[in-house]
């Protein structure tokens, strides 16, 4: 019997010498989605490889991880990176 589950999520992409995602961490967001209700956020990155290793030190095998683009951001039309990883749980 297969007492485990998956977990699929997605992480934006720590890409080092990049304009955007160059830095493991930056200020995003700032603004308001509602009355009453603020916006301020960081983004945090990492690299599919530091990914794995939180993965696997929590027990968790990743089954498949696929690299895209985004979005654009800003008007020099700057490409963003993700990462979509599906891992099972043990």
């Amino acid at each position: 019997m297969d007492n485990g589950g998956y977990f699929c999520f997605t992480f934006e992409e720590f890409v080092e010498g990049h304009e955007l995602q160059g830095d493991r961490q930056s200020h995003s967001g700032v603004g308001t989605i509602g009355p009453g209700i603020p916006l301020d956020f960081n983004h945090h990155r990492h690299s599919k490889t530091e990914i794995d290793e939180i993965l696997a030190s929590q027990g968790l095998t990743t089954i498949e991880a696929k690299r895209f683009q985004a979005y654009y951001k800003t008007a020099n039309m700057i490409p963003i990176y993700y990462w979509i990883v599906l891992a099972k749980l043990p």
